[in-house]
């Protein structure tokens, strides 16, 4: 919802970077921030928080990119945005299962991703049926997940007590944004199949 909002400004700040990067189709892109996310997995099995946090935003920056050089180079197409899709969802799980090698504990880290998941369904299930839409409502988008993944990451190098803590707000923040998008979605659905 927040990184939303400023979605018009880092556009701006993305566009000339997309710009040069536009010589390579945009899935090199995609294959790079997941090869970033594997990596990130590497760095926290090695416990190098910083490493692992620094591979994170570089993925989840790529992430931000392909979509932008898409764009640029006028190839954005059904095709790419469910590549797109499905590696932002397995992206997801790596960025989970970084944090369980952390030895954050178990149910908070399932449940951040059942819920991160869920998160991501609703969107898209609505758009496929209202054909509009959900981008920014509710709290805790994948943009600000990444964000929050990472200071729980960097957290987890000082006292994996406080990054237990810190997941745990993360879990109740993406709930309600989980609710709050839900509602929202459901609410502007029509509730009879119009002939």
């Amino acid at each position: 919802m927040v990184i939303a909002r400023l979605r018009p400004y880092t556009s701006k700040l993305l566009t000339p970077v997309a710009e040069r990067l536009a010589v390579l189709p945009a899935w090199v892109y995609t294959v790079a921030g997941l090869t970033a996310s594997i990596a990130y997995l590497v760095a926290c099995h090695a416990r190098q928080f910083l490493s692992a946090a620094l591979l994170l935003l570089t993925s989840g920056l790529l992430d931000a990119i392909d979509g932008s050089v898409a764009r640029v180079r006028k190839e954005a197409s059904p095709r790419g945005a469910l590549l797109d899709s499905v590696v932002d969802r397995l992206e997801d799980a790596i960025y989970a299962y970084g944090l369980l090698l952390l030895g954050l504990p178990q149910p908070l880290v399932y449940l951040l991703l059942t819920l991160s998941l869920l998160f991501s369904y609703v969107r898209a299930r609505y758009e496929s049926l209202a054909r509009r839409s959900l981008e920014g409502v509710g709290l805790m988008e994948r943009s600000e997940r990444i964000a929050a993944i990472t200071a729980i990451v960097l957290l987890a190098g000082t006292s994996l007590q406080l990054a237990t803590l810190l997941l745990v707000v993360v879990n109740v923040a993406i709930a309600v944004g989980l609710v709050w998008r839900f509602v929202v979605a459901y609410r502007s659905l029509p509730s009879l199949v119009e002939d």
